[in-house]
């Protein structure tokens, strides 16, 4: 399914090369915004021309993902969102 060698590789790099002038928060943002670019590939075909719209609103995931359950892509997009929120609160102080 994926090349192991290439997959570590490219962190690598992208370790090295991307992410060396940032802060953790910065990184984690850069991470999960390349989630969600990926994520809409995997969207219903119904959904794509959509895709800039609803990857850029958790809530609009949240209702997508009422008509679509199962989809990975959103679920994915989903995760993407919560990973900022929940760094967002640690950055609030709100250990939640």
């Amino acid at each position: 399914m994926y090349n192991e060698e290439k997959v570590i590789e490219s962190i690598s790099i992208i370790q090295n090369t991307c992410f060396t002038d940032l802060n953790p928060y910065e990184t984690i943002l850069v991470i999960s915004n390349l989630i969600l670019a990926e994520s809409v590939k995997y969207f219903p075909s119904e959904i794509e021309k959509d895709a800039l719209k609803i990857i850029s609103n958790g809530k609009r995931i949240n209702y997508e993902l009422l008509k679509y359950e199962d989809n990975f892509g959103l679920n994915l997009a989903l995760k993407a969102h919560l990973m900022v929120a929940d760094m967002q609160n640690q950055v609030d102080g709100n250990n939640v």
